[in-house]
């Protein structure tokens, strides 16, 4: 069965809408990815991870993991604490491809002022550059209200949907996950506002090959922020472990070929997933709860490859911008659930 082949056209109308607004953090808003030979990387193989939970002695000294390439941090309060606009920091072991990869943080949420914590995927040392994935609190009111999918040091999108966007409406803060496809093409951004497992904003940004941001990219990792912002429980790759497989959807446009991705499955294994329209559930099994609500449709069965990344790509109908629709995967060999998805198709 292709992925959302059921879909009827004129349910719930509306989509995400690109956003005309001034990012406050930056002097120069036409920054663009610089032009480069366009890179196609080798198979997006994941290879090293990391965490931080930043749990140590307050300290200027973020330590012997970090490397501060830009502004200035500490360790305040076992979180980490941005002390100068424009801060960016390398972890100096995670090393690995970008294309595969993802960087997860927790957003402390208390701030109110001008504010961003960044994700910072694919960090080369010699041209600067990388995958730059922010969440911002622009308004200075409580909550976060913008995004953006960036590149190098909160220096401006590329590609079509790169850039600078609005919430529909301000999030409290949450567990942030930022992770690029294995083609290294697509970013998406996803975050759970109420840490209960489940992804409640998700969107994808795809050009970076065509951009020629990839092959300006390298193996390094990191955080960034602007302001006086806290976060915590940084991690590449679930460096921290105990997270289980997860769970990805990316391109979830009507008229266009989405992708249903799962990280950390047992290798070689088997992965089903499925769909619904009607809900998030949960549904009580003896494995935990399916976050589908009935009548919910499986997929076709994916096979996970060496490094436990599996994926299945299909269609979207056209007409059916704005349907709700809501994902769920299950890793056979561990005979556990991802993280749940729902998203309205653009």
């Amino acid at each position: 069965m292709r992925l959302l082949s059921l879909l009827a056209a004129g349910l719930l109308a509306g989509a995400l809408q690109a956003q005309d607004l001034v990012d406050l953090t930056r002097l120069d808003g036409n920054q663009n990815a610089r032009n480069a030979q366009v890179y196609a990387p080798g198979g997006g193989t994941r290879a090293a991870s990391a965490c931080d939970d930043f749990n140590r002695a307050n300290s200027t000294n973020m330590g012997p993991d970090w490397t501060e390439v830009d502004g200035d941090f500490e360790v305040n309060n076992n979180m980490v604490h941005t002390l100068v606009n424009m801060s960016r920091m390398i972890h100096n072991s995670a090393a690995a491809p970008y294309a595969g990869s993802s960087v997860e943080f927790d957003l402390d949420g208390t701030s109110t002022s001008l504010v961003y914590a960044a994700a910072v995927i694919g960090y080369d040392p010699v041209t600067g550059e990388d995958v730059f994935v922010k969440v911002q609190n622009q308004s200075g009111l409580p909550g976060y209200d913008t995004y953006g999918f960036y590149h190098a040091n909160n220096g401006g999108g590329y590609g079509v949907w790169g850039g600078f966007h609005a919430f529909t409406s301000p999030i409290p803060g949450g567990h942030v996950r930022v992770s690029v496809d294995a083609t290294g093409d697509v970013v998406t951004l996803e975050i759970d506002t109420d840490f209960n497992g489940t992804y409640d904003f998700v969107d994808t940004a795809p050009g970076l090959i065509s951009s020629g941001l990839a092959g300006l990219l390298g193996t390094g990792f990191g955080y960034a922020g602007y302001g006086p912002e806290f976060s915590d429980n940084w991690e590449v790759n679930d460096g921290c472990g105990g997270g289980g497989p997860t769970l990805t959807v990316s391109n979830l446009v009507a008229g266009a070929v989405a992708t249903v991705a799962v990280d950390g499955a047992t290798p070689g294994g088997q992965v089903r997933s499925g769909f619904s329209l009607y809900g998030g559930g949960p549904i009580s099994t003896p494995y935990g709860d399916l976050l589908l609500s009935p009548p919910y449709r499986e997929l076709p069965v994916m096979v996970a490859d060496s490094v436990g990344h599996a994926q299945l790509s299909s269609p979207v109908p056209a007409g059916t911008t704005g349907i709700m629709v809501w994902v769920h995967a299950f890793d056979i060999g561990s005979l556990t659930f991802t993280n749940g998805f729902s998203g309205a198709i653009g």
